[in-house]
This record gives C-alpha cells, structure tokens and sequence, in this order.
C-alpha cells in the first residue's frame, strides 16, 4: 500500500509493461495555469450531419458514397497512413509493406492469424455480411505479423472527424509497443516459474482496490501503478487470455461492458466529450509458440486531459529528453474516476431541461 507521503512528494516508479521508469511528482498539481487551454468540447453530436463524410448516404472525402448502414460500417481509409499498393522501394533491413485494414475485431483478427500459430485451433475465421463493409474492402495478400486495433476520440487526440471511429492497421513486422510488453511477458514468464505477468497484476490490484476504476468478473480496469497519462486506465482480462479468439461470448459482453463504464466515467469526470486514444494489445498474428502462451490481452486508454476539460497534459521537455513524469498519482486518479458512476451526465442534463 503506497504511504499518504508519496501524495506530496516526488517519486519515481517502475513499468514492468515497458521495463522503464516514471517520475511522479503530485505536488507540482499545486502550481498556477497559465498556459494553453483547449476549447471545451460540445456536449452533444447530430444524429446525422450532411457535411460529415462517415455519416451514412453521405460522400466520403476521396468521392465514395457511404451506404445508409444502421450497424458498425467498415471500409478501408480514404487517406491511409499506409499503404498494400504502391512504388517498391526496399532500403537495407527494411521490414515489409504495412497495410491498414479496417474491419471488425474479432472477425477479422481471426481471419489473419497464421495457420502455424497456435491461435489458429480456437480461431474460426467469419464472413462478415455484404451490408456491414465496403465492397472494395480486400483481402490480406500475405501473412502479416501484427494487428493493432485504435480509437482516437476528441481534437486534442489529434482526431479529424467527430463521427466515432476506429482503425486497423495490421503489418508485417511487430512494432515496438507490443514489442516491448511481449520481451517482458516473456522474461516475467520465466523468471516467475510460468506466471504471468497481467494476471498476477490483475490479482494484485483487485486485493488492494487502491487503484481500481471499475471490474466485473472477467476484466479489472485500474490506473496502473506506472501510468504516465494523469487519467490512464488499463483494463486487464482476469485470467490468462491471450487475444480475442480467447473470449467466450458471455466475457465479450463483459469487456463491452467494462469499455461502456470506462468511458462513461471519463466524460463525467469533467462533464464533457473526454478525448483519449484507446488500443488493445494481444497476442501477434504470426509468432512462435511461446509468444503466443506469454501474450495477455490487455487495453489501454492514454487522455491527455489533467485539470478541466480545457486544460491538457503536455509531453515536453524533460518528458522527451529523459522520461515520462506525471502530476497527480494513479490513486488520486483512480479515486476521482471511481466518483464518476453512475448515468451519463448528459442524460442529467437532457432530463433537467
């Protein structure tokens, strides 16, 4: 149990996920703003906005017209980072082509995992229906080794369309994130005689409580220990899971319903439209047996909001040239976001009026 002094004094603390370090300093939380303050976010969104090119029947940016879907609708991004088709160019040592492929999670998680692994016994690749994904959505044309599913929500994220959205972006090769967590999943697992790391975390903290945002029985979410965003939440499947085929369909009603309150909670917390990034990290596509086995399912939310919905957290400075430093503690964090239950605030507001 942390002692009440490290709510005053500077600390630093160590993230097993990344094998680095953290300097926690809650009492620069006191000092006077008066620096950027982002412009509060609107409150509510249009059930459909004819300028919005995600809305359904509208024109997309590159020319497409949206279907007029009433579920999820995935295709793949006008103007993506990455491209499947384009110029050769091959440098020394270079890894091959990225590909963003935008589709639903599981299903299309499944349908890219290796034959070789050992996922590939649990997995069962599905078709999605003709109603639910662009036509010209394609197919992988190779056998790619990572598949990194994102939301970035709200402008301060760097987000371009209000319109919620998610993105796939599957490659080639492992990228550093989930590269990192997997080489300390692995070292834990056989430093720890087999253990694993998130579960025996996920434990940890649901004994102390100290830190916990929410749980239902299959996942925890916290703020870890480490956490670098002041409003960071890791959300930990409870037992050894290692990626989404894993889930039975009564754990993904619970995960579905740990994201609800989560995110719920984050935009009680300031009464506003909260902006963050959220990723899940899991087991890589392609891998050898023992990747798999450490792998643990695990989703993170970065928000860079730290004292009102206009003023951010800033990674500057001392932040990029030595390393990551935080103002209030993941207790005090995780207490504030344990306040925030209960109905949306907007459902409040909308009622009162």
């Amino acid at each position: 149990m942390p002692e009440p002094i490290l709510n005053d004094i500077s600390h630093r603390r160590f993230n097993p996920l990344r094998g680095s370090w953290i300097l926690v300093s809650p009492h620069r939380n006191k000092r006077p703003w008066q620096g950027q303050q982002e412009a509060a976010t609107g409150t509510t969104l249009p059930p459909h906005d004819p300028s919005c090119y995600l809305c359904p029947g509208n024109k997309r940016a590159a020319g497409d017209v949206n279907p007029h879907y009433k579920t999820t609708f995935v295709f793949v991004n006008d103007y993506s980072a990455v491209k499947e088709e384009q110029a050769e160019f091959n440098p020394p040592d270079q890894d091959g082509k990225i590909i963003p492929i935008i589709d639903t999670w599981t299903n299309l998680y499944s349908a890219h995992i290796s034959p070789s692994s050992p996922l590939a016994k649990t997995a069962s690749a599905t078709t999605l229906t003709p109603s639910s994904h662009d036509a010209n959505s394609t197919r992988p044309q190779a056998q790619y080794r990572y598949m990194q599913i994102f939301e970035n929500k709200g402008a301060a994220m760097g987000c371009s369309n209000p319109h919620p959205h998610g993105q796939i972006w599957t490659t080639t090769s492992l990228p550093e994130e989930p590269a990192l967590e997997l080489e300390q999943f692995q070292r834990y697992h056989r430093e720890q005689g087999g253990c694993h790391m998130l579960e025996d975390y996920a434990k940890l903290e649901s004994e102390v409580q100290e830190r916990v945002v929410a749980e239902n029985e299959a996942f925890i979410a916290v703020c870890p220990w480490w956490a670098t965003w002041p409003f960071e939440v890791l959300i930990i499947a409870r037992q050894h899971k290692r990626a989404l085929t894993d889930f039975s369909p009564a754990e993904q009603r619970q995960m579905a319903e740990i994201l609800s309150d989560v995110t719920r909670r984050y935009d009680n917390l300031f009464e506003t439209q909260f902006p963050y990034s959220m990723g899940l990290h899991q087991a890589p596509l392609q891998g050898s047996k023992y990747e798999i086995e450490c792998s643990h399912f695990h989703i993170h939310f970065y928000p860079p909001l730290l004292r009102s919905a206009t003023v951010r957290k800033f990674l500057v400075g001392y932040e990029m040239m030595a390393e990551p430093q935080r103002d209030i503690t993941p207790e005090q964090a995780a207490e504030r976001l344990r306040r925030c239950g209960g109905p949306l605030y907007r459902e409040n507001v909308d009622q009162g009026s």
